[in-house]
């Protein structure tokens, strides 16, 4: 009894809150809540810091439990975060009083997929899975990844998502009954009740069970909403005037926008740090006209701002330019003179989904008014934005947002590629005016009056960019002549950079979009010599089986060698795809021509892009020699590998944490790839002594017992090693993957034996989504 008391004694130790709260879920944490009232203390405000009611079955739940309504105005006061899909969830909230829930700062509308923000959270930035373009939407369609399929299915046929709200609705989805739950899940979710109520003087009255909420089976004709209905919309405006001290809103749906809501949170404008509104039929006057004057307000204390812009109607129901401007009510005087710069403005995201056939019309862009305003702004993306718009976003850029070091470009001029038209020189003119640099302090106008905090900021002074993200832009290293129909941009504009960025430090590309991804990343690392993060894994899309978005083994021999990487010294993250091990031959080390000119038969005959294709594996081709086995060849590459001393993360696998990566029997393991045995080089990576993260997911690699022994050992920061128990194929036998269960089970028990705090991962490729089981001993 006593071993048992000092370990309920160690779940109260202020000291390890941080660590717990990493490594256990709120599941766990609520289970260790039961049987310690002093662990139940301190994580009752972690587990109810963000509800998150995504689902229907959530809903539903939330919406019926008596038992879970009463422990939310127990609990209120620690609710910080609200996240929910439909309005209808916000009913319970509405019974709370404003000053028991005056700890909430967030309601986020999320859904499933975005383009520019993620959607979990705006204030955690823009992540690599965050950029969801068109063309990588396509490329999941054809290459059959199941889950996005549903997904786009079911939000954009209005017919199939009340199909499918239906058949739900026929489950029975109750609190007890769920057809998800076991017995001992829900004696556990009854003694978790009983425990929040025990400490309870006096309970709350009781709320009545809301009624089941009715499907509006709307025609096909109608604008059919994602379980909403024209309620809902007095709903959300009760609520943002009942939470007066609400600083952050985000809706990544395709909501019901419109010009009421948009007028409430127009008066709250004040208190707001965090904004992101996603609008639908954006082409519709009344919703043009209310989101120009939202942009036109005074904006204190905003800090964020995420805009996404989308369209269904026909484009004869758009409104023409023309249109547009004279029915916006544009006053005579600009949107900067009436309410001034926004001092505060740091982070601004921009998503134009509005596409027209041939791009005969287009829309007045409201943000490029509101990007005069944002003189401090320091991180920009972009996410199809049209290729007209590029230029006049170059020249605001380049007099009024001095500050910019964080640029996020996503699938921009997409209607310029679909008619085969270059981006070169607006991507170039881009690039030049966020790479401008001067030694000069920004100045301000000298009508603004600045607090002694915003009279520091002013002398801020710019240098560059610092931080460059690219997906969805096609890049190719051949030049091609004007009447090419190839739709491909030139690496030039990028590899131009140089001249004005000396301080890059974080570069993350999809390598999937260059023709030849080995040459773009042999190019970068030749280029900028202060690179320390270096992001070249594909995105969204694996083709291991074309062994496409990586880089040649030979092709790295050879510049290693030489050499070539001025950013050796200062690399600290390198996440990239290594190939090239399962073709017969060695290497041989000459030299490969970065530009070649190619001029098409047929300015028309899509059947051009075999003679360049023909030329790169020409090339390719005279790189490689007979007579060297491939286990000499990955020796080879590991030993130019370990010449990179300051590396503290090595990603050679697809990461865990991309939400589009596939999972099947054609795209599920990469086959082509280092295998790091000892006998095929991994005792070479042991100058490597800063490394952190070592990653080796979905690859086929021979990691085993003795190569554990051996990263422990040589590594003595090695803290992670993602893709540590994944390395099974559909091609093994059943004995092969016998044998590989029961060495796992070795692994596994010596890392609880001598390395307990080493986190890695277990990912099977057996099931048809990817599924990361994080398991810390």
């Amino acid at each position: 009894m006593a071993a048992k008391f000092s370990a309920l004694e160690v779940l109260s130790i202020p000291e390890l809150l941080d660590i717990m709260q990493g490594n256990l879920t709120p599941h766990d944490l609520a289970q260790c809540a039961l049987v310690s009232s002093d662990f139940s203390t301190l994580f009752t405000p972690l587990l109810w810091h963000t509800i998150s009611l995504t689902t229907l079955k959530q809903h539903i739940r939330f919406t019926t439990s008596v038992d879970v309504q009463v422990a939310l105005l127990r609990n209120s006061k620690f609710v910080r975060v609200i996240r929910v899909w439909t309005c209808k969830s916000l009913r319970p909230f509405m019974a709370v009083k404003p000053e028991d829930l005056s700890s909430l700062t967030a309601l986020e509308f999320s859904w499933l997929t975005t383009h520019v923000g993620h959607a979990t959270s705006l204030t955690e930035g823009v992540a690599r899975s965050a950029i969801r373009d068109t063309t990588n939407e396509r490329v999941a369609w054809s290459v059959g990844r199941r889950e996005v399929k549903r997904q786009h299915t079911f939000s954009m046929h209005p017919s199939l998502r009340r199909k499918v709200l239906y058949e739900l609705y026929n489950v029975r989805a109750q609190v007890e009954d769920g057809p998800s739950q076991t017995s001992r899940e829900r004696y556990q979710h009854r003694k978790r009740l009983l425990r929040l109520q025990r400490d309870n003087e006096a309970l709350p009255p009781v709320i009545p069970i809301w009624q089941r909420p009715e499907i509006v089976l709307a025609g096909e004709s109608e604008d059919d909403k994602i379980y909403e209905d024209p309620k809902d919309d007095q709903l959300l405006i009760l609520f943002l005037s009942h939470f007066p001290e609400l600083r952050i809103f985000m809706s990544t749906s395709l909501l019901f926008f419109n010009p009421n809501v948009l007028k409430v949170l127009g008066s709250r404008l004040s208190q707001m740090r965090y904004l992101s509104l996603t609008m639908d039929d954006i082409g519709r006057q009344n919703r043009y006209g209310a989101l120009k004057n939202l942009l036109d307000q005074k904006y204190p204390s905003l800090e964020r701002l995420r805009l996404m812009f989308s369209n269904t109607q026909c484009a004869n129901d758009i409104l023409s330019l023309d249109q547009a401007k004279s029915n916006t009510d544009e006053p005579s005087s600009t949107s900067e003179d009436v309410a001034g710069p926004i001092l505060s403005m740091k982070s601004l995201m921009v998503e134009d989904n509005v596409f027209f056939p041939h791009g005969t019309r287009t829309l007045p862009q409201p943000w490029l008014p509101f990007l005069k305003r944002c003189i401090n702004l320091t991180s920009l993306t972009l996410g199809q934005i049209r290729h007209s718009f590029l230029n006049e976003a170059a020249s605001i850029i380049s007099e009024n947002c001095p500050l910019i070091d964080n640029l996020t470009l996503g699938c921009v001029g997409i209607e310029q590629r679909l008619s085969h038209q270059p981006t070169d020189q607006n991507l170039a003119s881009l690039f030049a005016a966020c790479s401008a640099r001067t030694e000069e302090e920004v100045k301000y106008p000298a009508a603004i009056s600045l607090s002694p905090i915003l009279k520091l900021a002013s002398t801020k002074r710019s240098t560059g960019l610092k931080q460059v993200r690219l997906y969805g832009i096609p890049f190719i290293e051949v030049e091609v002549t004007d009447s090419s129909p190839f739709s491909r941009t030139n690496i030039t504009p990028l590899l131009a950079m140089s001249r004005h960025v000396d301080c890059l430090t974080y570069l993350d590309f999809d390598s999937v979009m260059a023709h030849d991804s080995g040459g773009l990343l042999l190019r970068i690392v030749q280029t900028f010599p202060k690179l320390e993060v270096l992001n070249a894994l594909p995105c969204a899309r694996l083709r291991f089986i074309r062994r496409k978005g990586g880089v040649d083994a030979r092709r790295l021999i050879d510049s290693l060698s030489t050499g070539q990487w001025v950013c050796a010294e200062t690399l600290r993250v390198l996440k990239v795809n290594i190939n090239g091990f399962a073709l017969s031959g060695g290497w041989l080390s000459v030299p490969v021509p970065t530009h070649v000119t190619v001029t098409p038969t047929g300015p028309n005959n899509q059947d051009d892009a075999e003679p360049i294709t023909a030329v790169l594996d020409t090339l390719a081709g005279l790189m490689q020699t007979r007579g060297v086995e491939p286990t000499t060849l990955q020796q080879h590459v590991c030993q130019h590998l370990s010449t990179l001393t300051s590396l503290q993360e090595l990603c050679l696998g697809v990461e865990p944490t991309d939400e589009l990566d596939f999972q099947g029997c054609l795209h599920g393991v990469q086959e082509d790839c280092l295998d790091f045995s000892l006998e095929s080089g991994l005792d070479r990576l042991e100058d490597l002594k800063e490394l952190r993260v070592f990653s080796v997911m979905r690859m086929k690699h021979k990691i085993r017992l003795e190569e554990v022994k051996w990263m422990v050992a040589n590594w003595p920061k090695l803290e992670a090693v993602p893709g540590l128990l994944s390395s099974a194929s559909y091609n093994d036998t059943d004995e092969e993957k016998q044998t590989l269960q029961d060495e796992e089970q070795h692994i596994i028990h010596w890392i609880r034996e001598n390395k307990p705090l080493l986190r890695y991962s277990n990912v099977s490729p057996s099931k048809g989504s990817l599924q990361e089981r994080s398991k810390c001993r």
